[in-house]
């Protein structure tokens, strides 16, 4: 799937607006840049690695710490991007390891908060900035949802992939699951026999 795009930024500019429609999400045209951009940079960065490694408990400390208004700004910003990628492409993996997904919901959210107060009062960034941050605080949980469908659509399926595949759908009933078991040519069913998709 991912070969027939010219760049990794053009597969995530199509899954992101797709995902964003069939979650039926509105978000400016800049908050949907932005998103491509933090696929971009998780998908390529080692440095994303790193982050990804660190407990979200300890970056929200760095960034409280942090006396630098740029650099407090850097880390809120980087902690609310961490938190919103965690919560689209890891939540099986959080469940799995006892993580409360609110809790990373509302870490992600009010670090995007501080980090959009934060881009007003220092101006490390443009005001427009400032209101992506603020929206992708306001709609976290949103937002969380468009990439997990993104990182559904994203994945190279195993069995075993499409087996948790078809637990999580079990479980929520979520339609873009049921699309994503139609691409693999199982077509789930409810209790009652009724197709759901």
């Amino acid at each position: 799937m991912i070969e027939r795009h010219a760049s990794m930024k053009g597969f995530f500019h199509e899954a992101v607006t797709r995902a964003l429609k069939n979650q039926r999400v509105e978000a400016t045209e800049m908050t949907a840049f932005y998103l491509v951009n933090l696929l971009e940079e998780f998908g390529h960065s080692s440095q994303a690695e790193e982050r990804l490694a660190r407990s979200l408990t300890l970056m929200l400390a760095d960034a409280v710490e942090v006396p630098s208004g740029t650099e407090r700004f850097q880390r809120f910003r980087e902690l609310g991007d961490t938190a919103l990628y965690v919560t689209g492409f890891f939540r099986d993996y959080l469940a799995r390891r006892g993580v409360d997904r609110s809790y990373v919901v509302t870490v992600g959210g009010r670090a995007y908060g501080s980090a959009a107060a934060l881009c007003r009062i220092v101006r490390v960034q443009s005001v427009e900035y400032s209101d992506v941050y603020e929206e992708l605080a306001n709609k976290f949980d949103l937002i969380g949802d468009v990439l997990s469908e993104v990182g559904d659509t994203a994945s190279l399926r195993t069995n075993r992939d499409v087996l948790r595949l078809y637990d999580r759908w079990l479980r929520t009933r979520a339609p873009h699951l049921a699309r994503e078991l139609a691409r693999e040519g199982l077509f789930p069913q409810g209790p009652s026999g009724d197709g759901d998709n």
